[in-house]
């Protein structure tokens, strides 16, 4: 009766550790955000089981006036900044992929731009 109380216990033990040990899903996250000059995209992928995120952030510049010749950009939550040309199709596009970083969350970012002596933040939302 032992040995089957120790082989169940065994068991159960070997149940619990392997439902822990368990990866977390590989997480999809995208971001949209429009107003009357700017649309911009930011679309995330993390493996948060070994803190790993792919992320792509898109400006685009779709206003009626004249093209700004550099933007700067600043998304605070995600510690992504930087100062660029609206290149290609009026937009700049920032990737890059980290490992043991800091990964997204579901919540709303703000995005903020700085161009022509101008300053707009733009509330990028989950699709």
């Amino acid at each position: 009766m032992k040995k089957f109380s120790l082989l169940f216990m065994l068991s159960i033990v070997f149940v619990v550790l392997t439902a822990c040990s368990q990866e977390e899903p590989t997480q999809t996250y995208d971001f949209k955000a429009t107003n009357s000059e700017w649309e911009s995209t930011y679309k995330v992928v993390q493996e948060p089981s070994v803190g790993q995120k792919q992320y792509e952030l898109t400006i685009k510049y779709i206003g009626d006036g004249d093209l700004p010749k550099q933007v700067g950009y600043e998304l605070a939550e995600e510690k992504i900044a930087g100062t660029g040309e609206l290149l290609v199709n009026n937009s700049i596009t920032k990737g890059n992929s980290c490992n043991e970083c800091t990964l997204a969350t579901e919540k709303d970012k703000n995005l903020t731009l700085t161009y022509d002596g101008k300053q707009e933040t733009l509330v990028l939302k989950k699709q």
